[in-house]
């Protein structure tokens, strides 16, 4: 992710570098009202970060592999979960639904 100041027109460096490797140009992403943790979409892939962890490791974890999702449709925040609609979950079709908790987003 790269910080950009639109009133100076200049390039003010990275805010974060993916651990992790995206199949596809990220579609979408949202961040937590606070803005210290935030999902970043592809059609395929949901990676889910909190910039404040110290252990680079233990920042992302990838969604879309734990819970076995794709077809990602959209992702709403709020104070205190991310909700993330699919339209596949372990190859089926359908309406996905899931709730990923900010206070323990691992549970």
């Amino acid at each position: 992710m790269v910080r950009y100041d639109f009133k100076k027109g200049e390039h003010g460096g990275y805010l974060y570098t993916y651990q992790n490797e995206f199949d596809h140009v990220p579609k979408f992403g949202r961040f937590n009202n606070a803005q210290t943790m935030f999902i970043v979409c592809t059609e395929k892939d949901i990676l889910f970060v909190n910039i404040l962890l110290p252990d680079p490791k233990k920042r992302e974890i990838d969604f879309d592999s734990k819970e076995g999702v794709a077809n990602i449709e959209n992702v709403l925040a709020d104070e205190n979960n991310f909700y993330v609609l699919a339209n596949k979950k372990n190859d089926k079709l359908g309406y996905y639904l899931f709730m990923i908790d900010l206070a323990d987003p691992e549970g």
